[in-house]
């Protein structure tokens, strides 16, 4: 369990290809976990004040793409340096 079970209004979860984070939307936030500490690692506020539709990550692991449900097909895509 991540986040000592605190968070429960999630409505998306997204894994990276490594399964080493993960990615998890409610409807005007994403938080990204480290799951083998357990430990949050940053947060977000998409620019926009409409839920998230769905959660995508490249096949590296660095991009999040988030589509937000809009009426006019908004897709914004996130960027974050990748610790090896």
């Amino acid at each position: 369990m991540v986040g000592g079970g605190d968070f429960t209004s999630f409505e998306r979860a997204e894994f990276t290809p490594d399964g080493r984070r993960l990615a998890l939307a409610s409807n005007d936030s994403v938080t990204f976990w480290d799951l083998a500490s357990k430990r949050f690692i940053l947060a977000f506020r998409p620019l926009t004040d409409q839920p998230i539709d769905q959660l995508r990550f490249n096949s590296a692991g660095d991009r999040l793409v988030a589509t937000m449900s809009d009426f006019q097909a908004t897709c914004k895509i996130y960027t974050a340096p990748r610790d090896e």
